[in-house]
């Protein structure tokens, strides 16, 4: 069974087109000596988020030491957060949170996530990650292993409930946004990108620029700043709409919020092994994105227009390399 990042997301649903919601931790927890075992479920895009995030990435950045310097200056974020990585409508719904083993070794989180299918992402993102976070206390306060696989076992029972409440409502329509016009244009509008977008002009020049060259699936990550104001159950789906505008509803898309609010760090297409070094990186630690002082050109701007105007309009692209849209944007690049 492949298991590389290029196949996250990638799952066929386990009743057809059924929706699901399935539920799973790994990670530190007091009972094991070492890393728990994995409890819950194994699907494939689960086991290539452990793989890739837990063991791979952060894994990568302990064995290095490249959080220590963080944590002598007091720039180091704890672990304590929320992260949607999707594709298309199919996500992984997740939270890491700070944790220790029975010998007291706290460098690694413990993590719960959720492998969602079928819904509508947007309405389902608060809702999992509100009973995704609820569950992590209740399993650090259980002492056997036992109890903690039985403790499992309920959660998952809990999730069955929500996905046939949800799943009632119907399928999403495709594409999908739980997001208003009116909200998308105060997205675009926030004074936190500075005036007159330039902030997001900036974003899609660096976008435009890591991707005009390449055939393969796109790849790069962003830092920027939490929009305040706006509603909080939907800052990932603004920013995973505005994403998929730009590059196809076929991207596959992280999207971490940190730990104190203040800023959300993107990866798009498959991370690589130094990509998760932002997870405990403060804000001095890494520029945001929307502040680099690149120079605008006019054709650049005139394909940003292009992507707001069919962002707040609600129009995701179905597929990159048949979007009228992305190949508009792909002959504006290869003339500048």
């Amino acid at each position: 069974m492949p298991t590389g990042p290029e196949f996250l997301l990638r799952d066929a649903s386990p009743r057809g087109a059924e929706p699901s919601l399935e539920i799973a931790h790994f990670g530190k927890h007091s009972a094991w000596d070492d890393h728990m075992e994995h409890l819950g479920a194994e699907t494939q895009s689960i086991l290539t988020v452990k793989q890739s995030l837990y063991v791979q990435g952060i894994g990568a950045v302990i064995s290095r030491g490249s959080w220590t310097p963080l944590e002598k200056e007091g720039n180091a974020l704890p672990f304590d957060h929320e992260f949607v990585w999707s594709r298309r409508e199919d996500a992984v719904i997740g939270a890491l949170a700070a944790s220790r083993d029975a010998r007291g070794r706290g460098h690694y989180p413990l993590v719960a996530v959720c492998h969602a299918r079928g819904h509508r992402l947007g309405a389902i993102t608060r809702p999992v990650l509100t009973e995704i976070k609820a569950s992590i206390p209740r399993l650090q306060a259980t002492q056997s292993r036992d109890i903690a696989k039985r403790l499992v076992q309920g959660i998952q029972g809990r999730f069955r409930k929500l996905n046939e409440e949800t799943a009632a409502e119907g399928s999403p329509p495709e594409p999908a946004t739980v997001t208003t016009e009116k909200e998308r244009r105060a997205f675009l509008d926030a004074q936190e990108m500075g005036p007159e977008r330039q902030g997001f002009y900036r974003i899609l020049h660096f976008i435009f620029a890591a991707t005009a060259y390449g055939k393969q699936e796109a790849r790069f990550q962003l830092r920027l700043p939490i929009i305040a104001g706006l509603e909080e159950d939907h800052i990932f789906e603004l920013w995973r709409t505005l994403l998929q505008t730009t590059l196809g509803r076929d991207t596959l898309i992280l999207l971490v919020r940190s730990p104190t609010g203040e800023l959300i760090d993107i990866i798009v297409g498959p991370p690589r092994r130094e990509s998760f070094f932002s997870l405990r990186a403060g804000r001095q630690a890494i520029a945001f994105t929307h502040e680099a002082p690149y120079s605008i050109s006019e054709q650049t701007q005139t394909s940003a227009d292009t992507v707001f105007e069919h962002f707040l309009a609600g129009k995701l692209p179905e597929d990159p390399n048949a979007s009228k849209l992305t190949r508009f944007l792909k002959r504006l690049r290869s003339s500048e």
